[in-house]
């Protein structure tokens, strides 16, 4: 019997181990700013064709540990021949972390269709996130780490 303590403490510790070298929410938490779109620089063209260009010249991520957060991005619209019009986008989101992964759900405002969540895939990238969209094959966005966050 006493043979087998042994061979069940070092179980446990490695089952416990194993369990934490997975990510949990507040290994995400924190700010994060838009670096890369592809491998474009800010600004990014997401969107371009005869009659308009959408650019992408900023975009903020926040992730809190208990799996709330939120985005901010400023776009410019330029639609020939008018002059280029900016606005500022904000939304929040929930996330809930799966395996090596944090499956990111924009909040769908009240009326609105909305395609199921996940929305993003957020992975762990160098010195911050690279996401995904979970719905097409659209470039990934890759986020540097600023600011924790609680």
């Amino acid at each position: 019997m006493s043979a087998r303590l042994p061979i069940l403490l070092i179980a446990t510790l490695l089952s416990a181990v194993a369990c934490r070298d997975r990510p949990a929410p507040a290994d995400f938490a924190g700010a994060y700013a838009l670096d890369l779109v592809g491998e474009s620089t800010l600004p990014a063209v997401i969107l371009s064709s005869e009659s308009a260009t959408m650019r992408l010249i900023a975009d903020t991520l926040r992730l809190r540990a208990d799996g709330t957060g939120s985005a901010a991005s400023v776009w410019e619209m330029e639609n020939p021949p008018g002059a280029p019009v900016r606005s500022l986008l904000s939304s929040p989101l929930r996330f809930v972390v799966i395996g090596d992964r944090a499956e990111i759900e924009f909040t769908c405002p009240i009326n609105a269709l909305c395609a199921e969540p996940p929305h993003r895939i957020a992975r762990f990238s160098g010195q911050g996130l690279r996401l995904d969209d979970a719905l097409s094959d659209a470039d990934a966005y890759f986020y540097l780490r600023f600011s924790d966050l609680p």
